[in-house]
């Protein structure tokens, strides 16, 4: 009741009215298809960054500025290694969208924390209607390519699978954000495993329908987090409380899980199309995921030819991080190192205390985490919604303590004592 009474249900609308809008996307000519947030935020952000950027914490503003330092580095690259205007203009608007979404997110999550949990509300039901409506511009090319195909035609078929790609994990967001997250804000009955158990069930029904190994390994981390971090507290905060164990304990996880694929997968348990997929990327001929689909060996190259400039809107690979390392140069590369270094601080300092919300937010920055490394198709505003986020938790202990993050995070009678 606290944060209806306090942040009245037009903050709710407005939460879930975002986190669709980042979801949701128009075709403008010229520029192909972009979110309607993106939109929104080109004309406010300016206007919200030059009223309160003197009230800002000094991470928030260090966060904006990594992104104008982001921003330069594409327009430089771009001036440099010029194309065409339209190229130019996409490529800076594109990545302008860090620093303007930023804004708009610390205007509103600034004085309302659990309003991040309505906005992944929102984009879970935005992208459940992103399958039908106002769909992106990678799932409507598909569609449009798979139309002109036969359906027994082996590139038909193989749209098909694309497609599911994009399908199922807006599916499963949908069904755990849109409809089992709002149970949980609104009514504090439901025990934390039923949303457990539905995380694991999303993971799973990825694996069989869209054949997504890395979405059923994010799903179940995000699940046995929310286990430890509900069933295990007292432990789980002490073992975070040590950047080294945590990261131990990361690769100890990421070995067990890639082994056990790795077995199932050769051994062709996961059936013979697992089988061939596993050997073309990671077998003798292949040249894994790192350096094959994510590019990142090439994308290396060409930052080191370029001289650290970048090639301006180059090839686009299996990679945000990688994108960013071709097209941008060594400023991309830096700002998504930073990113994930806040995402570190985060899990270690804030997602201990979030309660019967951990695996849903971990399934948001993991899911972030995995796009930077290993996603083509990446929706940005996760991205800086989730900066704007760990910005105002670093700039104020407090942020958050009693809505989204248990009080215990500051000790209960300094809590009790806070007013601001």
């Amino acid at each position: 009741m606290r944060s209806r009474s306090k942040g009245g249900y037009l903050m709710i609308l407005l939460a879930i009215a975002g986190g669709m809008a980042g979801e949701l996307h128009v075709y403008m000519q010229g520029y192909g298809t972009l979110p309607m947030l993106d939109l929104v935020s080109y004309f406010v952000a300016i206007p919200i960054l030059c009223a309160n950027w003197g009230r800002m914490g000094k991470f928030m503003r260090r966060f904006l500025v990594w992104a104008f330092a982001w921003t330069a580095a594409t327009m430089l690259a771009n001036i440099v290694h010029f194309y065409e205007m339209r190229y130019w203009m996409k490529c800076v608007s594109v990545v302008s969208s860090s620093w303007t979404i930023m804004a708009v997110a610390y205007i509103f999550l600034r004085n309302y924390p659990k309003g991040f949990l309505w906005y992944l509300v929102g984009a879970g039901l935005g992208g459940w209607l992103a399958l039908h409506y106002f769909r992106n511009g990678a799932l409507e090319a598909f569609i449009v390519q798979r139309t002109g195909l036969d359906f027994g035609d082996s590139r038909g078929l193989g749209m098909d699978v694309l497609m599911e790609k994009q399908k199922y994990p807006y599916i499963v967001r949908g069904m755990l954000y849109g409809f089992v997250l709002p149970i949980f804000i609104w009514w504090r009955r439901p025990p934390v495993f039923l949303a457990l158990c539905a995380t694991v069930f999303a993971g799973f029904y990825l694996l069989f329908n869209g054949g997504s190994r890395s979405g059923f390994g994010i799903f179940c981390a995000a699940a046995g987090l929310g286990f430890c971090v509900s069933y295990g507290t007292r432990i789980f905060r002490r073992l975070t409380k040590s950047p080294v164990m945590v990261l131990i304990i990361s690769v100890t996880a990421l070995s067990v899980l890639f082994g056990g694929y790795k077995y199932l997968a050769s051994s062709g348990m996961m059936g013979e199309g697992e089988a061939e997929k596993f050997e073309n990327e990671f077998g003798e001929g292949g040249s894994g995921v790192i350096n094959g689909r994510a590019g990142f060996k090439y994308a290396f190259q060409q930052m080191v030819r370029s001289g650290g400039v970048g090639l301006g809107a180059d090839k686009r690979w299996h990679s945000v991080m990688a994108n960013a390392m071709a097209c941008e140069g060594l400023i991309g590369l830096l700002f998504w190192c930073y990113f994930l270094l806040q995402c570190f601080w985060f899990v270690c300092h804030r997602l201990p205390y979030s309660g019967r919300y951990a695996s849903y937010i971990f399934l948001m920055v993991l899911t972030a985490c995995w796009d930077v490394f290993g996603s083509p198709f990446a929706i940005r505003h996760k991205f800086f919604v989730l900066m704007a986020l760990m910005a105002l938790c670093r700039d104020n202990p407090y942020y958050g303590v009693g809505t989204i993050f248990d009080e215990n995070m500051v000790g209960r009678r300094r809590f009790m004592g806070f007013s601001g």
